[in-house]
């Protein structure tokens, strides 16, 4: 049988291992120094891309675990810090990311013992219901940056359960006072 590891490609180790990650580091600071200043994330990812020689992969991390310094401080002041008695789950990106980091790909970094009261519902476009709701669950920055209030559930279950997974960690980023999206 052969072992699927969803979102691996084996080039992910040189292009995001420890001899990249000085590059990454500095490349992302360029892009939010950009970005902070109003210029698009797709030209921006291009031309830091560019100016760092980075391949299309990484050029797609970035892009898509760089946000403003404003955006990364909206999203903050509305994570809730203790699980809530109920949740609201974006499903399919909670099972994915779990997915990724179960199987050992590339995770990119953008807990407590309360339990927590599951009930399901479908919707036909769950991503606008989310953007109206509290106590979201999402990896998706749309959403995150439209609710009223999230937790992240998905990195606590991560740090309790796979605690070994393999998550890209901007520090630069973070010393700097901005942050990647978790």
């Amino acid at each position: 049988m052969e072992i699927v590891r969803r979102g691996y490609v084996p080039q992910d180790s040189i292009e995001f291992g420890a001899k990249a990650a000085e590059q990454l580091n500095a490349a992302a600071q360029e892009l939010v120094f950009l970005m902070d200043r109003g210029y698009d994330t797709k030209s921006t990812s291009t031309f830091v891309g560019n100016h760092h020689l980075l391949s299309e992969r990484q050029r797609m991390a970035l892009a898509r675990i760089v946000s403003t310094a404003s955006a990364v401080q909206r999203r903050k002041r509305k994570e809730l810090i203790q699980a809530p008695d109920y949740l609201v789950l974006d499903g399919f990106n909670t099972i994915i990311t779990l997915e990724v980091a179960l199987s050992g790909s590339l995770l990119l970094d953008k807990a407590n013992g309360r339990g927590v009261e599951v009930q399901a519902e479908l919707h036909p476009s769950v991503d606008g219901q989310l953007s109206r709701m509290e106590n979201v669950v999402t990896a998706d920055a749309i959403i995150l940056d439209k609710c009223g209030s999230w937790y992240n559930l998905t990195r606590a279950l991560i740090q309790s359960a796979i605690p070994d997974a393999w998550i890209l960690h901007l520090d630069g980023l973070q010393k700097e006072g901005t942050s990647c999206q978790s």
